[in-house]
């Protein structure tokens, strides 16, 4: 916003608030929180960095930035901001991505506190996914986190965020893998139309809405990582004409699949897997 802070909102090149956001502080704005993740991601690589010594002024800056100007901004943790508690958090993408964010902060920091928030959404995540009465060993889920009874379903695209909270809470063992094979179920039982060769997706998870090739590739991709039968379908997935972000997530997916990216903690495999 010129000041070095986050805005609630987005900024046209010469200052003015784009008339397509909401600049209610009280609002959630979807992709600035999304972009922060980025910001997240370099912190925790920097940890194992030289840079974090050789350039430790800069790295303290960008720990201020996100523990000031985009966890305390939305979380409110201090107290000053215009509503207190979770802005936004029964939103579950956003959620979803919030989580992402404090668990690389902590991971980055040893920031306990963080690592707490983090583990408590993801696991408020996973306990919102329910059976589906239509296939057996499948979720279905909607975009909100708490509501009941279940709403429309959740698109495929924005359940990406989804699914990587999930993935990434097992990862770092917040989670055990029962959490996460249903979603193999609901990707190639539901979701998939059954085409090896180019698959498709339905647009929403319960299997409803058009047909699509790339809008899995953001997250539901990385499934391929923990079983054959997922990897053979992702890896086949064409997305030749998705925009720049999607495209930089897909070849990181495959190279998770394939053992090329690994994280940092040890991946415990499920039998068979």
């Amino acid at each position: 916003d010129g000041e070095g802070c986050l805005d609630y909102c987005f900024r046209d090149a010469d200052g003015t608030v784009n008339g397509e956001c909401d600049s209610d502080e009280g609002v959630m704005p979807t992709y600035p929180w999304r972009a922060m993740r980025g910001l997240a991601r370099t912190l925790k690589a920097l940890r194992i960095s030289s840079l974090y010594d050789s350039r430790s002024g800069d790295v303290e800056a960008l720990r201020d930035f996100l523990w000031t100007d985009v966890i305390d901004k939305w979380l409110d943790l201090d107290g000053d901001g215009p509503d207190a508690g979770l802005r936004g958090s029964d939103t579950a993408g956003i959620l979803s991505r919030m989580a992402g964010i404090l668990l690389d902060y902590s991971h980055a920091t040893g920031d306990a506190e963080a690592g707490r928030l983090a583990g408590a959404w993801i696991a408020r995540i996973a306990t919102d996914m329910e059976p589906s009465a239509a296939v057996e060993g499948a979720y279905v889920f909607d975009n909100w986190v708490g509501d009941a009874p279940l709403g429309e379903p959740a698109d495929t695209s924005h359940s990406n965020e989804i699914v990587v909270a999930l993935i990434e809470g097992f990862e770092a063992g917040l989670l055990t893998y029962a959490f996460i094979e249903p979603l193999h179920g609901t990707l190639l039982d539901v979701m998939w139309n059954g085409d090896a060769a180019s698959p498709q997706f339905s647009e929403f998870v319960d299997g409803t809405g058009g047909l699509f090739p790339a809008q899995v590739v953001m997250g539901w991709m990385r499934l391929g990582q923990f079983k054959r039968e997922t990897q053979q379908v992702c890896e086949a997935v064409d997305y030749s004409t998705s925009y720049d972000l999607e495209t930089i997530e897909a070849n990181g997916n495959l190279c998770r699949m394939f053992g090329l990216a690994l994280t940092e903690y040890p991946l415990p495999l499920p039998d068979g897997g």
